[in-house]
């Protein structure tokens, strides 16, 4: 799918960690969200533009999710690449959604 990385959408993640090549963040709480860019560029590099993305879910694993919860079901978006086209959604329209269905509790 490809999704429009809005600026707004920005405040509401935070770095989490360098790995393996990749750049992972999550979610603000109140949201389960984990969001991996697969090559190394930091959200605010790719704002404005639109990029290839997958999005589902998965349990949280400790030291890689917020902490507390591994074993919840969180969000998940990773991004591949960026791409020319018109997005499908925004990355603050995925938040929205995680919001209600990846809450903490």
């Amino acid at each position: 799918m490809n999704l429009l990385i809005d600026s707004p959408a920005l405040s509401a993640l935070r770095l989490n960690r360098l790995a393996r090549g990749r750049v992972y963040y999550l979610a603000e709480p109140p949201i389960l969200g984990i969001l991996v860019v697969r090559w190394e560029a930091r959200l605010q590099d790719i704002a404005g533009l639109v990029v290839d993305a997958s999005l589902g879910y998965e349990p949280g694993v400790e030291g890689w999710c917020a902490t507390g919860y591994a074993g919840h079901n969180h969000g998940k978006a990773t991004l591949y690449r960026v791409v020319d086209g018109a997005a499908e959604t925004t990355l603050s329209a995925v938040l929205a959604v995680w919001r209600g269905r990846y809450p903490m509790r």
